[in-house]
């Protein structure tokens, strides 16, 4: 087991987070890495006797540092499992399926199992689908986008369950929470609170059109 000496996790919706830890152990040289990466990390975040919450991922960079003859500093990157799905391309075609059927096939063939599809709204099958020399997570979020779902990692305060949850609506998401606003960073805090907060605005296109061909209909426009 390792301590934890710090932690910084980045997370937002439809992205892979990354958890990156500073951590000591004494085990110096004996631990290989064969044994630590590709594995599976857990980390429980406490406030006093509280846990305020549980992440778990795939190790996917681990390194060695110094060591004070006591013990041994390592750095450690995580991320959810969905992330080995961009490790392989593919060239295929999906015929006569919906979205559900596909990214469940993805999900599958990358080793998620702990997944849950909340969808609203109907998803016809579709007649074809093509990957095409993308990876396994970029076509997954091109079809996810195409049909306005979005995904998220769901973490267990009381348990090491975690499951990655796709949704097409935004009530699916957690009940949200008021947490306070605090600018004065000086300031020691016992409380979860907001210390800094940047509104931006960009213009952005407001539609887009496409054109597509069957060979079936040569005189189809296409538009869509």
């Amino acid at each position: 087991a390792f301590a934890v000496v710090s932690f910084h996790l980045n997370q937002s919706l439809s992205s892979l987070f990354s958890l990156d830890l500073s951590l000591v152990s004494q085990q110096f040289l004996s631990l290989e890495f064969a044994q630590v990466l590709d594995k599976m990390a857990y980390l429980t975040i406490w406030q006093g006797d509280e846990v305020q919450r549980r992440v778990k991922g795939v190790v996917t960079w681990f390194e060695l540092g110094e060591n004070d003859k006591n013990q041994m500093l390592y750095s450690m990157k995580v991320h959810p499992p969905l992330w080995r799905a961009g490790l392989r391309q593919n060239f295929r075609i999906f015929q006569n399926e919906d979205i559900k059927s596909i990214l469940g096939t993805m999900l599958q063939e990358n080793g998620v199992t702990e997944w849950s599809p909340l969808f609203s709204e109907p998803h016809p099958s579709r007649e074809f689908c093509v990957q095409y020399g993308e990876t396994d997570y970029d076509f997954l979020c091109r079809m996810a986008a195409e049909e306005g779902i979005f995904f998220y990692e769901e973490h267990a305060y009381k348990s090491t369950d975690q499951s990655l949850v796709l949704c097409d609506t935004v009530r699916h998401l957690p009940e949200s929470f008021e947490i306070p606003w605090n600018p004065n960073t000086r300031t020691e805090v016992s409380t979860l609170c907001i210390s800094q907060f940047r509104y931006s605005a960009q213009i952005r296109p407001s539609s887009v059109v496409t054109k597509d061909y069957t060979f079936k209909r040569p005189g189809w426009a296409g538009r869509f």
